[in-house]
């Protein structure tokens, strides 16, 4: 399961992950992480703070048209490296990423 999977199944169920000092702290009513859950969320932590952090980063840029591009090619970069994907794979998601924090839904994916 991916990390964005995962981060969905905390928030369906009111709970919030949250990074602290490179650390997850997950936040929710009691009762409602599972074992497994927490099991996968420790199997994922790398790309989970990864993930939290290009979306933290998306919040102070991605809502300015102007350096659309700039934020792509860099996140894209981003990407590459840690993903080991390739650029043009890379590229493509990255702008899935910012269409889906500029319009607030997700692109249509293919």
């Amino acid at each position: 399961m991916r990390a964005e999977e995962l981060i969905q199944q905390v928030q369906a169920v009111g709970g919030r992950i949250l990074v602290n000092g490179g650390r997850l702290r997950i936040r929710a009513p009691k009762g409602t992480i599972s074992p497994d859950l927490t099991e996968r969320l420790r199997e994922r932590k790398t790309e989970i703070l990864r993930r939290l952090e290009l979306e933290a980063s998306m919040g102070r840029l991605c809502g300015a048209p102007e350096n659309a591009w700039e934020w792509i090619e860099e996140r894209a970069a981003i990407l590459e490296i840690d993903g080991l994907v390739d650029r043009d794979t890379a590229s493509y998601r990255a702008f899935l990423m910012w269409f889906e924090c500029f319009v607030g839904r997700p692109a249509q994916r293919r």
